[in-house]
């Protein structure tokens, strides 16, 4: 009842910079264990094993700092993205909430619709769709910026951005887009629905031990666990348990988009020397499977898999968090 209430008062822009704000303290947490990924998918052969391995590859051969390549984009990145997705998921939420047969909707529907499929046609991927095609650039960098090595085929951002405009033109920001909506579209659905699914069983769980504690005892006790404490670490676990499903869900999308956001003069250039040749999203798909196996969809699983769950948690207790000091502040 209390986040109802809550999102009643706060405002578009309230959300936009309580999400924003959340997606920057989520990059600076995972950032290493992204470039790390990034990595793990763009190869077709072993440069990279594992986790701990790629962390002293890349310490050995490019120093500490490298494991913080491109977060200036992907800080931007994050920023923007999360502002545009959370209020646009919340100002869908309220409208989906505000229609004549919203009673008749199941409530898990509404919050995959208005994350990532909306009830017409007309509004599918609103918040996920919205957020990934005003940011994409910026995702793209973040990308290349990821993947250098010790020479340095962009020197700033600025040089990034022009360097790809005069060689790549405008569409040279966008490669691998369609993939990036094809996953975004089940994507936002997936981790929101999922989020409130896993935040309310995590509330009937703690109301059930609770119930069950005052039953054993003979005397009156305090909740399993203290309400602030309850809100938090449900709001940390519901968020880092979507975080993982929905990555599992939709990785062979990921791995294609990263490995066409690559494509272009400068391929062979980057620290990662086994990049493929790809060209439309069905053709590097088939190519994946043809010369790596199914496998290959899924390069990059466990460093994803491991971000997904500390990005997720952190993304949504901070967002959490904000939502209360906008609500304190009126």
């Amino acid at each position: 009842m209390a986040q109802e209430k809550s999102e009643k008062i706060l405002t578009s822009q309230q959300n936009a910079i309580a999400g924003a704000i959340a997606g920057v303290s989520s990059r600076i947490v995972i950032a290493p264990l992204d470039v790390i990924k990034i990595r793990l998918q763009l190869q077709s052969q072993s440069e990279y094993v594992g986790i701990v391995n790629s962390f002293r590859k890349i310490i050995r051969e490019e120093g500490v700092v490298a494991l913080w390549k491109g977060n200036l984009p992907a800080i931007f990145l994050y920023f923007f993205y999360g502002g545009v997705q959370f209020s646009v998921y919340h100002d869908t939420l309220r409208f989906s909430n505000s229609l004549v047969f919203k009673d008749k909707v199941n409530s898990d529907l509404l919050n995959f619709c208005c994350g990532g499929k909306s009830i017409s046609s007309s509004t599918k991927a609103i918040a996920g769709g919205s957020a990934t095609i005003i940011t994409y650039p910026l995702d793209l960098l973040r990308t290349r910026f990821a993947v250098q090595g010790n020479t340095k085929i962009y020197t700033s951002l600025p040089s990034a951005v022009s360097q790809i405009y005069k060689s790549e033109g405008l569409p040279g920001f966008y490669r691998g887009l369609y993939p990036t909506l094809y996953q975004i579209i089940p994507s936002m659905g997936i981790m929101f629905g999922t989020h409130e699914i896993f935040h309310r069983l995590l509330h009937q769980t703690n109301k059930y031990l609770t119930t069950r504690q005052n039953l054993l005892s003979t005397t009156p006790q305090i909740p399993f666990l203290s309400v602030t404490s309850t809100d938090r670490i449900i709001e940390l676990i519901s968020g880092a348990c979507a975080g993982m499903f929905t990555k599992t869900i939709v990785m062979p999308f990921d791995v294609i988009r990263k490995r066409q956001q690559v494509q272009g003069p400068t391929i062979s250039r980057y620290a990662v020397k086994s990049i493929p040749f790809t060209s439309s999203f069905l053709n590097s798909a088939a190519n994946i499977v043809r010369t790596e196996g199914w496998v290959g969809l899924y390069r990059g699983w466990v460093p994803s898999l491991v971000k997904a769950a500390p990005s997720s948690a952190v993304t949504f207790f901070v967002f959490a968090e904000c939502r209360k000091v906008f609500e304190r502040m009126g």
